[in-house]
């Protein structure tokens, strides 16, 4: 065997598939056996050692750590049950706190989810408080139906239901998520909260923008929902009204407002409930916001310089003399339209001017930006409050200065409202007043 065109896992093979070893024969290779292998494989002795090590240490390391690494994920097994009747609960979501690791219960309300050993998780099913539990390899989770949500008031419109009762599709705006948005446009901030319906604003400060709801329902008629405020219909946009006074939101969006409101609900209502007095101490609320707009990005404008290039190449594309047309620029170039050289480029017709009295000279303007500008909203609201068993009454008044991003774009609006509701003649009348203006 020529050892100097043989490998080292053929020469290990041979003592493995060999029936005796070298502590049978009583030999025992040394480490001149060693600097003859070496030799044979045309490697150092070192090198050999330092690999037998690594090799060594590896097998150490991988023995050491590998049983460490499979212990550290647990399968947790078990069930979710509805807490007032037993029955499995099908589809909870359980996610492994802290992570995306999750999973579902089945059709028996089962699962089985891999976690870290003393991870917690999360149950959670719509209708139904949220769970946060310390994993177990067997478990029962038992979720208690959330009543407060079930049970919260819904305005359909000349009535009121709790949610629990609802068959018609109507949905409910969190204001109080939609008043922490540093926008302070009710209209825009509506965006993205109702399933089915779009909004689309105009990017003015005034926030007129429109609201369709399933799509359009009509091609020649009116396309907007029907806005009810406080039980009265009206065509006035939703912008109109101050945020700080809004209430509550729903949203009809089914054919049965139309049983209430008539055609004028074919593309839908939206019941909108202002602020009350309630009973308790005077409440006086003061709230302010600033906030800027800007672009994020600005398109690259040409210079002077490199506009008059532009056009250049254009005339070459439709092999005209750039210097007979009228752009205010003169161009020293070579005459050859099939290969055309550019010397320089001058803006003015006049020496460097405008006008034959050299007194306009022409100006490097960048026009987006002139006309941009870093625009600040700016709103002020105060509200005043106070209930009885006799009544109750509110004031408010609100005041909102926008610049737009585009220079010349403001808009200011004053809004007030006023409303109150007395009892009287030992609750037989009631006496109340609603006034709004802006």
């Amino acid at each position: 065997m020529n050892l100097s065109q043989t490998e080292l896992a053929q020469l290990t093979g041979i003592s493995e598939r060999s029936l005796y070893t070298y502590e049978q024969l009583g030999t025992i290779p040394r480490k001149g056996n060693i600097r003859k292998l070496a030799e044979a494989l045309h490697v150092s002795v070192p090198t050999i050692m330092k690999r037998t090590s690594f090799l060594c240490c590896l097998a150490a390391l991988l023995f050491l750590v590998l049983p460490e690494a499979i212990a550290q994920r647990q399968v947790v097994r078990g069930i979710v049950l509805s807490a007032s009747d037993k029955q499995p609960v099908i589809g909870a979501a359980i996610v492994e706190s802290g992570t995306s690791n999750g999973t579902s219960t089945g059709v028996d309300g089962r699962f089985a989810i891999e976690t870290a050993p003393g991870a917690e998780i999360e149950v959670t099913f719509l209708g139904y408080v949220p769970q946060k539990l310390k994993t177990r390899p067997e478990m029962q989770v038992l979720l208690q139906e959330d009543t407060q949500s079930l049970d919260e008031v819904v305005v359909t419109g000349y009535s009121t239901q709790r949610k629990a009762d609802l068959t018609g599709a109507i949905s409910i705006v969190n204001v109080a998520e939609m008043k922490a948005l540093p926008d302070t446009d009710p209209m825009r901030a509506l965006q993205g909260r109702i399933p089915g319906m779009t909004i689309t604003a105009d990017g003015s400060p005034s926030g007129i923008g429109t609201i369709r709801i399933r799509g359009i329902g009509s091609i020649n008629s009116t396309k907007d929902p029907l806005f009810v405020i406080d039980g009265v219909p009206t065509q006035s946009s939703l912008n109109s009204l101050n945020a700080n006074d809004i209430e509550s939101i729903q949203v009809l969006k089914d054919a049965a407002s139309a049983s209430i409101y008539g055609s004028r609900a074919a593309n839908g209502v939206i019941i909108i409930t202002t602020k009350h007095g309630q009973q308790g101490k005077l409440k006086v609320e003061f709230n302010t916001s600033l906030t800027a707009s800007f672009y994020t990005t600005k398109m690259d404008m040409l210079d002077t310089e490199g506009y008059g290039k532009v056009l250049f190449q254009a005339n070459m594309n439709d092999r005209k003399d750039p210097n007979i047309t009228n752009y205010g620029y003169t161009f020293d170039w070579n005459g050859d339209f099939d290969n055309p050289e550019l010397y320089g480029v001058s803006l003015g017709w006049h020496d460097g001017y405008l006008d034959a009295n050299k007194t306009l000279r022409p100006a490097d303007t960048d026009w987006f930006d002139a006309i941009s500008r870093t625009g600040f909203t700016q709103r002020y609201d105060i509200s005043v409050s106070n209930g009885t068993e006799r009544g109750n009454y509110l004031f408010s008044v609100g005041y909102k200065d926008t610049e737009g991003i585009l220079k010349y774009t403001d808009f200011n609006s004053v809004s007030a409202r006023m409303n109150s509701s007395f009892n009287l003649f030992k609750d037989i009348v009631v006496i109340g007043e609603n006034f709004t203006t802006s």
